[in-house]
């Protein structure tokens, strides 16, 4: 949750609204402790038990209770966002694509979201389906997001290709973040 957040760069919101800031802060603290992720409040003294420690593994930090709600809230981040008195804290899809090197190729688009937010590489098979079934709208030929994505670029005004670039990049990244490499990074 801290790392989705601190990847995304997600604002909290405008340094001088104190009152503002208190209320996400106060918000992400409790989705926070209901992940059993309390700041400062570790399950022991040196922290949270590591993944390949005996005899619960990574059941000590993930589990039937703590992943249902961290998906969620990460899956909110992405949209529709959290609103504190008029202001929005969300995952800007198309902001966060525009920092890679190559968005209108759907090859290395992947490649780089999945560095950037696995940190793993997955398999050649299950990128191309990802990106068959979610980049190219179940479409075979890579041109058909490198057109929405230029066409996008060259008329960013243009709502139905903006809301469609968009559209195909928020569940790009909920369907990433599901995966059960995110959890593990």
């Amino acid at each position: 949750m801290i790392g989705l957040s601190r990847e995304q760069k997600i604002k909290f919101t405008p340094s001088k609204q104190v009152t503002l800031s208190y209320t996400l802060w106060n918000q992400f603290v409790a989705y926070l402790s209901s992940s059993q992720q309390d700041i400062g409040d570790t399950p022991d003294v040196s922290g949270w038990k590591a993944y390949y420690q005996a005899p619960l593994f990574y059941g000590n930090w993930i589990n039937t209770d703590t992943m249902p709600k961290r998906l969620q809230y990460s899956q909110n981040l992405i949209t529709p966002g959290y609103t504190a008195s008029g202001f929005k804290m969300i995952v800007p899809a198309i902001d966060y694509v525009k920092g890679f090197q190559y968005p209108s190729d759907p090859n290395k688009l992947l490649d780089e979201i999945c560095n950037h937010l696995l940190g793993i590489d997955i398999s050649a098979s299950h990128k191309n389906q990802i990106k068959k079934d979610i980049l190219l709208s179940g479409q075979i030929d890579d041109h058909y997001w490198t057109n929405a994505w230029d066409t996008y670029m060259n008329a960013p005004g243009m709502t139905s290709n903006t809301n469609y670039v968009n559209n195909t990049l928020i569940n790009l990244l909920k369907y990433i973040i599901n995966l059960p490499e995110y959890q593990l990074c």
